[in-house]
């Protein structure tokens, strides 16, 4: 669609154009929204009686419904789509009619263009014992007042407690010496056999150092000249937890996305990207793409919208300007992840229940956009559980949706780690590859004494070093050793010294005191 936009007011200003559709929609067939936002795009700068055309187009597909009971696929159902030039959600402007002659279904023979694997139902679990909203039986639905609490079931309360790990079988790692370094493989495609050798160069110590010592770092790794790397947090300005470096604090995402100028917040990306590499920061843990799901959430000031395609090109516009300047990204709360009250509450952590159309429609799309658009390499799971599971052990989440139908090529990070309820070896099986955590978390025999450990070791390796190797890692190397390595040197050592005084107090025996004879002359 072009649109003209003329400024018929008498000061300069920008404008923004919002493209909508409305699908066609049959009572008691795929839930769809009526109004769906489809693109959109900031005018520049325009003076009064100032003009300018501006074009917007998407793709035929992605208009397409998730149908999670009959097809189980992505479906564009046959019928009349309205596209509609908006002022916002309500007021059209102008609109025109595509019209789709029979139902496509994107299904295992038929993917859309922009997937590497068809979708397909990965979340039955998910849904729960939960009354969902319904389009077409609205009354019925809607509810009347707040949920009332109720008891988890035993089956519920055991999988919730369920920290066993499951064990597959798998060939043996090699160990070779081949004499690569980590910048040898810059620019090399994820898939590309050389991996296969620089690999082989890692001991399982190696990998068990670069998995587990991952707050706020990824460390040296002598074997392959992987130098160490500092990482801070976000996402409104560098501010580093632990150490003093600290940057220019911006607006909250809220603001950011309200906008709507995806040139202006890839420009942010890239002051965000320099300040870091002044700081000698590599990674950032941000942008957050979490939806809007109420405007009470307790985690909305960094997260973007209520909408799923305006936070996605929000947060992957950010992203690329970060990365423009040689940073990573850690892409925020994967996924469903929307609250701060008891969000990680002794000994489940929060449970999220949802359909697996909203997941995928709403949810899961802001992330989808921005490894699809950008090629993020970062993602950093979330506190959460979809259903009863840990996100980070979700390997339909992170391994069948996220590489498997999105193409995602990059490391997971966890969020702060809870041992509560986060398994790490279950979560490097699932695809969580980094763990965030201060000091470094252990990793059980079944990882580290098993083929099957080892080889889930390699392959989360693979991932760090693809994402540290495509950044300005190297630039910074010289002085990347981070300042709160020094305190926590500096505080064990006073810790060890206080325990050693204790220890030689309360082991010291006093030595019995000397008898003496008086001798007197007479």
């Amino acid at each position: 669609m072009t649109v003209k936009v003329t400024n018929t007011g008498k000061k300069a200003g920008k404008d923004v154009v919002q493209l909508y559709y409305t699908p066609p929609y049959t009572i008691g067939g795929i839930e769809k929204s009526h109004v769906v936002l489809s693109g959109f795009a900031k005018t520049q700068e325009l003076a009064p009686n100032q003009s300018e055309e501006v074009n917007i187009s998407f793709d035929v597909e992605n208009m397409a419904s998730y149908d999670e009971k009959q097809n189980k696929a992505y479906v564009l159902e046959k019928g009349n789509y309205e596209i509609k030039l908006m002022n916002n959600s309500h007021d059209v402007i102008d609109s025109k009619n595509y019209e789709v002659a029979k139902d496509i279904v994107f299904d295992q023979e038929n993917k859309r263009e922009s997937d590497e694997l068809s979708a397909t139902n990965q979340f039955e679990d998910a849904k729960g014992d939960v009354q969902y909203l319904s389009r077409w039986n609205w009354e019925e639905t809607m509810p009347k007042e707040m949920a009332q609490p109720k008891e988890a079931s035993k089956e519920l309360l055991k999988a919730l407690k369920d920290q066993s790990v499951n064990e597959g079988k798998a060939d043996p790692i090699k160990f070779k010496k081949h004499g690569l370094e980590l910048y040898d493989l810059k620019g090399v495609d994820y898939d590309d056999p050389k991996w296969d050798q620089l690999l082989e160069q890692l001991s399982v110590k190696d990998m068990e150092n670069l998995i587990t010592y991952g707050g706020f770092q990824t460390p040296a790794i002598n074997s392959v000249k992987k130098p160490a790397t500092i990482d801070a947090d976000g996402p409104a300005g560098i501010n580093h937890l632990v150490s003093q470096a600290h940057g220019n604090q911006y607006t909250s995402e809220v603001v950011v996305a309200s906008t709507w100028n995806t040139e202006l917040v890839e420009e942010m990306g890239a002051a965000l990207g320099k300040e870091a590499k002044a700081s000698n920061i590599t990674g950032l843990y941000l942008p957050g793409v979490n939806i809007h799901r109420s405007p009470f959430g307790g985690r909305n000031f960094e997260y973007y919208s209520e909408d799923a395609l305006l936070s996605g090109k929000i947060g992957s516009s950010l992203s690329k300007g970060a990365m423009d300047q040689g940073s990573y990204v850690f892409m925020k709360h994967f996924a469903m992840y929307d609250q701060e009250t008891r969000r990680y509450e002794f000994p489940t952590g929060a449970a999220t229940w949802s359909t697996e159309q909203a997941m995928r429609e709403v949810f899961l799309k802001p992330f989808e956009i921005a490894v699809k658009d950008s090629g993020i390499t970062g993602i950093m799971s979330s506190y959460n559980r979809i259903g009863p599971k840990w996100v980070g052990e979700s390997e339909a989440l992170l391994q069948n949706v996220l590489r498997d139908e999105w193409g995602f090529r990059g490391t997971v990070i966890s969020d702060f780690y809870k041992p509560q309820y986060m398994n790490v070896d279950q979560g490097l099986s699932a695809g969580n590859d980094l763990v965030l955590y201060l000091l470094p978390t252990k990793l059980n025999n079944v990882t580290t004494d098993t083929d099957w450990g080892q080889q889930n070791m390699r392959k989360a390796s693979h991932n760090i070093l693809y994402t540290v190797v495509n950044s300005h890692a190297y630039e910074v190397a010289e002085t990347n050793v981070p300042n709160w390595i020094y305190l926590l040197v500096t505080i064990n050592i006073a810790v060890f010294t206080f325990l050693l005084f204790c220890f030689t107090k309360t082991t010291h025996r006093k030595k019995p005191a000397r008898k003496f004879k008086l001798f007197t002359k007479k």
